[in-house]
């Protein structure tokens, strides 16, 4: 996509990870003036420790038809896949009844084919930005494998793959000594597995983000290390944007912090549901096993990826809010599960990592204008797909603000539809 220089307007973009920063620099493309803020250095939050896959093919939301018995034992099971800590379980209530009605087979295929359209160009926006900032390096188009013990055990993710490949996404199926021609460090106990080869990741996300905010730097753009406080306004427009340091005058506003943007979207007319979708990732730095691709673990859930740093093992879900305490024993048991798919894995001196992923009850980002203020855009809550929808929704807030329809219906993304 090519972007035409808009009016030069002064925009405030709250939020640097992945979304923020892309979002800023696509608008600084446009010829605004932007100015980036957030409480961190850009990218050190939940940007810095995600698998960084590229989910081109993601079309298979959170909440499925028959999910409801499983939910004793996330409450029961802290180092389960999905856990959820029983005392959050009240603060989420809302969101859980959301997340149930969003699980109805109806609008599970309604939101695949929402979800696929959103992420599908993921890959190739990635090939453009990359290249544009002199970083092509950092993107892998190498497909990924998921593996399982055997064809049996594939079945708990049946429903999952069938949806899949009715979104148009090609699969290939992989067996026996074929997952050890592909992947010579898996277990000889794995005897099936599924190939997606469309897919690409990153080989270091925390560089991704640094590298595009270095270069919206020297651009001219504005980074200023400020937790947004609220807003000032008049006559249906944000005029500024008020922080812990200063009040920064705007002619437009983007919202993109994240799981942390809940209470700022309420300033500006918008009641959405967001849970915090903890992440937790093992990284080594020396596992003495080498992966020429991603590889998804069925029966564990988590993605083992081959960074430029070491191997990254990613995943699992827990909520529990933004302010308990990480149980960084989940990603030890990364670690515990990691060796028995990869025999051969040495797992000393690994560190440990946990990130606050918006997770929205219908598996889709809030993107769109203020329902309050016609300068003022969200743009968040992409779940554990941040990485991947960044570009396209720097492109999406762009059209926006500069008054273009955007590619892609926003009505299923609307900071509205939680009213």
């Amino acid at each position: 996509m090519e972007l035409s220089k808009g009016e030069n307007s002064r925009v405030v973009v709250i939020g640097a990870g992945i979304v923020g920063v892309t979002c800023a620099l696509t608008l600084q493309r446009e010829g605004h003036s932007v100015i980036l803020i957030d409480r961190h250095e850009p990218g050190d939050a939940c940007s810095f420790g995600n698998a960084g896959i590229l989910t081109a093919t993601e079309c298979v939301p959170y909440a499925l038809p028959g999910f409801l018995p499983h939910v004793p034992g996330w409450l029961l099971n802290p180092l389960g896949p999905l856990a959820v800590r029983p005392r959050h379980l009240p603060r989420m209530a809302k969101w859980g009844l959301r997340f149930t009605r969003e699980s109805a087979p109806h609008r599970v295929e309604e939101i695949s084919r929402d979800m696929r359209a959103f992420y599908r160009s993921s890959v190739e926006l990635y090939r453009e930005l990359l290249a544009s900032v002199d970083k092509p390096d950092l993107l892998q188009t190498t497909g990924y494998l998921a593996v399982y013990r055997d064809e049996a055990a594939s079945k708990t993710d049946a429903f999952a793959w069938d949806l899949t490949r009715r979104g148009g996404v090609l699969l290939e199926t992989i067996r026996g000594h074929q997952l050890r021609d592909m992947v010579p460090a898996l277990s000889p106990d794995l005897t099936y597995g599924v190939f997606v080869p469309e897919e690409g990741y990153v080989r270091n996300p925390h560089r991704v983000v640094t590298a595009l905010a270095e270069r919206f730097s020297v651009d001219g753009g504005t980074i200023l290390q400020r937790e947004a406080r609220g807003f000032q306004s008049a006559n249906g427009r944000v005029l500024a944007v008020e922080t812990d340091q200063e009040t920064l005058r705007a002619d437009h506003v983007v919202l993109a912090a994240g799981a942390w943007s809940t209470s700022l979207a309420s300033d500006l007319g918008a009641r959405v549901l967001i849970e915090s979708m903890r992440g937790y990732h093992f990284m080594l730095p020396d596992p003495e096993i080498e992966l020429p691709l991603p590889v998804l673990s069925g029966e564990f859930k988590f993605f083992a990826t081959p960074m430029e740093d070491g191997l990254r093992l990613a995943g699992t879900a827990e909520f529990a809010g933004l302010h308990w305490p990480a149980n960084y024993a989940r990603a030890d048991k990364l670690a515990k599960a990691a060796q028995t798919i990869f025999p051969g894995l040495r797992t000393a001196g690994g560190s440990r990592w946990m990130g606050h992923r918006p997770m929205t009850p219908d598996s889709l980002p809030i993107i769109g204008p203020s329902p309050k203020f016609q300068n003022a855009v969200l743009a968040f809550g992409h779940g554990h797909n941040g990485l991947s929808g960044a570009p396209i929704t720097g492109f999406i807030v762009a059209d926006i603000i500069a008054g273009r329809p955007p590619a892609i219906d926003l009505a299923p993304l609307s900071p509205t539809r939680f009213h």
